[in-house]
């Protein structure tokens, strides 16, 4: 045994703990727990074994409880797993992860020792005890004959970003932490790197004020050459934290001045060049700080201008900023404006005024510079056509410059060869998608820019049916090949899906990220959150028939391949999402049917660990289905009630759910009031925050937080009302994932 297990050890098995480490070293334990005790201790010598650490609890001779910890905190999730699939429920009076504030000396022992969560279980009485000494002992016999790996592999850096990005799409903190971490753990990235990465995990889960307010790392990431994203990121962060109430209240005067004292004033490189970004509120940032300069840019005002949404456009606000009061008719000395602009890194504006003064040689070179670092192919293709038309001058250019401009045209111009399909002029705005979609087709596999999401016009390929159509069906080959898949799926998801309004072309882009997803080996639960998220948009937006049962053929392939009892809880959310929206036609609900009964069927096979709160969402999904619930035999049987599952009083107590999914927080709020009588029950939708949710997060024993369905604002006001006490984060928007979230709590 490793010394630096011998010193903890000896902490553990010492008072409270009824066993001596000085019995256990000389052998002189009793017998029967020496049984269950040796074989986990052999594990743990084993430094090359990475299964968990199972350790019994002794009174007065005898094993009346366990703890338990993983070697590695990233594997707590797995251990809980591990120990739920080996018992279930049923056979444990007690199962609850224990937290420093319990002060209970082993578990912080163990704490202290790994780093990680510890649980600690025990059955209701020595019976019951010994059958999970028993059980322990064959898992322990089972993990000392897993093979070993010799060697760590670290995965792709492509691979692992994929999934970060899947994490980050649908709000889930803790897989995208650990994604993370395994990035940094890569050792591969550079500081800047990892700040980028920093930055996209909390603009990702909406952490907007820890950006905003992070003054030193906004000041030290401006003076570098931003990716589109991060740049994306922070002036979205700046924007929303200190103009979006400002902008509502619709105050020109108030909003300058604010733009200038929080963001321009103190970040101004940030405005050095748009470099193609969409977002909406980073086109609003860009025209205020244009608005405001001495000699606005009608030109970049007419382009900003185009790229929001009409009703912003037609607000007094942006609309008296899109057309601001005509100057005074007064020459423009385009060349010294231009000269002012490049000098004050405002790349933007100086290529304008370069492009709209007289050729010269000092100007051609600088607005190659300046499109250099925009980097767009639209200024791109500008800039060829300005060159062509002064050839002479071109010649004069340094050989330097001459290069820039060469490696800019090779990156953003694409040649023409045999039939291969060219993409449009830049002057189509969906050109770049279906370029890359084209591409994609004539089996040219190229990675999807990460930026493309906020650079490139999902919007004019989806108000073209017939481009929409093309889109869906040229990136269904990405199923056949699984890292680009993982790369490009999230950046088309974010670009094309929208869970509040999915509009009628996006739907085969859905469906077609729903093949893709589910044709990947090794489905993760992150893969699995995203698949019913995009199945939930398809179901709100309504679908044909043809559409609906091809996500149902989908859904149930996936179903066959992952049934299994840790991923119970996806397969009832999925089953209510169909259930409590109208299907198309009787076929649509034949095939839904067919899915809920193949749910039923894998269940069977592990009926015996399901708990009370599982047991009722199927007698619930069977009204629904309208299925006999006594027909599904032991899913639907609360009568029976193990040990495990004697639930604590909570009557008087009150649960708060925020859900923006009415009928899961409906269904939940019922399912509640059952389970615990005299419970109250209450639940919030409201978007932003307000008195009603403040009270309800301040006088909530405890509050579920649906996070993977809810607006950031009323995050933020659940959270400061909380006080530091801890939300309940389900892991799905369905009925099904919230009860799983309040029984671990509450037990």
């Amino acid at each position: 045994m490793s010394p630096s297990h011998i010193d903890w050890l000896e902490q553990f098995y010492a008072a409270p703990n009824g066993l001596a480490w000085s019995h256990i070293s000389d052998g002189t334990e009793p017998a029967a727990v020496a049984e269950v005790l040796r074989p986990w201790l052999k594990l743990l010598s084993d430094d090359s074994n990475t299964g968990p650490v199972i350790l019994p609890f002794v009174r007065a001779g005898v094993v009346t409880g366990w703890y338990a910890v993983a070697r590695n905190p990233d594997h707590t999730d797995e251990l809980r797993d591990l120990l739920m699939a080996w018992f279930g429920f049923t056979r444990l009076s007690r199962f609850e992860a224990t937290t420093a504030a319990m002060s209970d000396p082993l578990a912080a022992i163990l704490r202290n020792a790994f780093r990680g969560v510890v649980f600690r279980f025990s059955g209701a009485d020595a019976t019951a005890n010994h059958r999970i000494g028993s059980d322990l002992i064959a898992l322990a016999h089972l993990l000392s004959r897993k093979p070993h790996s010799t060697a760590v592999t670290k995965r792709p850096i492509g691979i692992i970003r994929g999934e970060f990005d899947r994490a980050l799409l649908l709000r889930d903190e803790t897989n995208a932490s650990i994604l993370l971490d395994e990035l940094k753990g890569i050792g591969r990235l550079s500081d800047e790197n990892l700040r980028y990465l920093e930055v996209r995990f909390r603009a990702g889960l909406g952490l907007w004020p820890q950006i905003a307010h992070d003054h030193w790392l906004i000041r030290t990431l401006s003076d570098l050459l931003l990716p589109p994203q991060v740049l994306s990121d922070l002036i979205e962060a700046l924007y929303r934290t200190h103009l979006d109430s400002i902008e509502e209240a619709g105050d020109l005067d108030a909003l300058m001045g604010a733009f200038s004292q929080h963001i321009s004033g103190r970040y101004p490189r940030l405005f050095a060049s748009r470099r193609g970004i969409r977002t909406e509120r980073v086109v609003k940032a860009f025209l205020i700080y244009e608005y405001g300069q001495a000699l606005p840019n009608q030109k970049i005002i007419s382009e900003l201008a185009e790229l929001l949404p009409q009703a912003d456009r037609e607000q007094s606000l942006f609309g008296t900023i899109c057309r601001p009061a005509p100057t005074a008719a007064t020459a423009v000395d385009y060349a010294a404006e231009a000269d002012v602009a490049f000098d004050d890194n405002q790349f933007d504006r100086a290529f304008e005024f370069y492009l709209a003064g007289p050729a010269a040689p000092k100007s051609l070179g600088r607005a190659i510079l300046c499109a250099s670092f925009i980097d767009t192919a639209e200024v791109t293709a500008r800039l060829a056509t300005y060159l062509s038309g002064a050839a002479a001058i071109e010649e004069q250019l340094s050989p330097n410059l001459k290069l820039k401009f060469d490696a800019l045209m090779g990156r953003h111009t694409e040649p023409a060869a045999g039939d291969v399909a060219v993409a449009p002029p830049p002057s189509s705005t969906a050109g770049d998608w279906l370029s890359w979609a084209r591409d994609l087709r004539q089996g040219i596999r190229l990675p999807l820019p990460a930026d493309a999401s906020i650079t490139w016009a999902a919007s004019a390929v989806l108000q073209d049916p017939k481009a929409s159509l093309e889109f869906a069906d040229s990136i269904g080959v990405l199923s056949s090949d699984v890292s680009l898949a993982r790369q490009a799926v999230p950046i088309v998801y974010a670009a094309f899906i929208d869970d509040l309004s999915m509009v009628t072309s996006a739907k085969p882009i859905a469906i077609n990220l729903c093949m893709i997803i589910a044709v990947e080996e090794g489905l993760s639960k992150v893969d699995l959150a995203l698949l019913y998220q995009i199945a939930v948009d398809l179901i709100a937006s309504g679908m044909s028939t043809a559409e609906y049962v091809s996500l149902i053929d989908i859904v149930i392939e996936v179903e066959q391949r992952v049934a299994s009892y840790s991923h119970l809880a996806w397969a009832l959310d999925m089953a209510e999402a169909f259930a409590v929206a109208a299907a198309p036609s009787d076929a649509a609900r034949g095939a839904r049917d067919q899915f809920f009964h193949l749910v039923v069927a894998k269940a069977q096979t592990f009926a015996h660990r399901l708990r009370l709160d599982e047991r009722q969402t199927f007698r619930t999904l069977a009204r629904d289905y309208g299925v006999d619930a006594t027909s599904l035999g032991p899913l639907t049987d609360i009568s029976v009630q193990g040990d495990g599952e004697i639930l604590p009083d909570l009557s008087g107590k009150t649960i708060g759910i925020y859900t923006l999914v009415e009928a899961a927080g409906v269904r939940a709020k019922a399912e509640l009031e059952t389970m615990f009588p005299g419970v109250i029950v209450s639940v919030n939708g409201d978007l932003v925050a307000t008195e009603r949710l403040t009270n309800l997060a301040t006088s909530a024993d405890y509050f579920v937080f649906a996070w993977r369905s809810s607006s950031h604002a009323a995050y933020y006001c659940i959270k400061d009302a909380m006080k530091g006490r801890d939300l309940i984060l389900p892991q799905g928007k369905g009925t099904a994932s919230i009860l799983r979230a309040v029984i671990e709590a509450v037990q």
